[in-house]
C-alpha cells in the first residue's frame, strides 16, 4: 500500500487505472471474481451432466425405428 506523499505510482495489471495497493483496481478485480464465480458454476454444471450420462435418459433405441411392446407371456414374469 502506497502513502499519500509517494512518488511511486501503480497501475492496475488489467486496464491501467492508478491503484494504490494490490495489482488490480476494485472494478477488475471485482470482474475476475464474477468471471471466476462463473466458471466455477459452469464447471460444476459440466460434472452434473457427466454424472447424468446413462441415467435413463440414453435408453438405446431400435435401429428399425419399430415401437417395442410386451407379449401376453412377458407380462405374467
Amino acid at each position: 500500500m502506497l502513502t499519500d506523499g509517494s512518488k511511486v505510482l501503480l497501475y492496475c495489471a488489467n486496464c491501467g487505472a492508478k491503484i494504490t495497493s494490490g495489482v488490480y483496481c476494485a472494478a477488475c478485480k471485482a470482474l475476475a471474481e464474477k468471471n471466476q464465480l462463473a466458471a466455477s458454476q459452469a464447471e460444476r454444471m459440466i460434472q452434473r451432466l457427466n454424472n447424468m450420462h446413462g441415467v435413463s435418459m440414453n435408453h438405446p433405441q431400435p435401429k428399425d425405428g419399430k415401437m417395442r411392446f410386451l407379449s401376453g407371456d412377458d407380462k405374467k414374469r
